[in-house]
């Protein structure tokens, strides 16, 4: 009789522990599936983003090298500079500003305006 009951003891633990493997194993499944799904996303998000990218450097590139282009960077990096009464006095150009910053030109120097 101990020895059934026992035994009984025994085989519901192990029904136990085997229930709780197989809701594990359907949970990771569920798990490995949502992982493959998020995985895909990522994968796609990733591509979507890449090929912004290189849409973004080639309008980039298309821009710079555009006459357009090189006229908005020169006005851009420019500096115009006004005396006292307002008047326009020195114009440095974007070339001038980098070489200032490089420790080229001292300041108070650019191109003079007539």
């Amino acid at each position: 009789r101990n020895y059934v009951k026992y035994a009984s003891k025994n085989y519901q633990e192990k029904i136990k522990i085997m229930s709780s493997h197989k809701m594990y194993r359907g949970h990771d499944r569920n798990k490995r599936h949502e992982v493959a799904q998020e995985s895909q996303q990522l994968r796609r998000d990733v591509e979507n983003l890449e090929n912004a990218l290189m849409l973004h450097y080639r309008y980039q590139s298309e821009t710079e090298n555009s006459v357009r282009g090189m006229i908005r960077n020169e006005i851009a990096g420019s500096r115009w500079e006004h005396g006292g009464e307002g008047k326009l006095t020195t114009y440095r150009s974007n070339k001038d500003l980098i070489q200032q910053d490089a420790g080229h030109l001292r300041a108070g120097q650019g191109k003079k305006i007539r």
